[in-house]
């Protein structure tokens, strides 16, 4: 049982449900491979870790990291800054974590 979702036009979020699939690195192998592919087909890049994703009112931003740190310093981004948390890893967490404003979320570590 796997599924996925797109959020704010922005993310692609694959889901499995562990008690009926065990998650191998072969399942995982083959789920990076087909987003490289959509990365390739649509000319995106999907799965750049050095992204970070912030809300502006309603919005959503994906900036560079040392964007993001400089938004930080010049209180662009606050505590009360809507983040996504892509470190989640679970349904439960994805629900309440993965939204979550940055005092809450290991962006808070580039807060002044």
């Amino acid at each position: 049982k796997g599924s996925f979702t797109i959020r704010y036009n922005q993310f692609l979020i694959l889901a499995v449900d562990e008690g009926f699939n065990n998650v191998s690195g072969c399942s995982i192998d083959a789920s990076v491979r087909f987003v490289q592919e959509l990365e390739k087909e649509l000319q995106l890049d999907l799965m750049n870790k050095m992204n970070i994703s912030f809300k502006d009112g309603e919005n959503v931003n994906i900036v560079k990291l040392s964007d993001f740190q400089q938004f930080a310093k010049d209180k662009k981004i606050t505590s009360e800054t809507i983040v996504f948390n892509n470190m989640v890893n679970t349904k439960e967490d994805f629900e309440t974590k993965w939204e979550v404003t940055a005092d809450k979320s290991w962006h808070s570590r580039f807060l002044v």
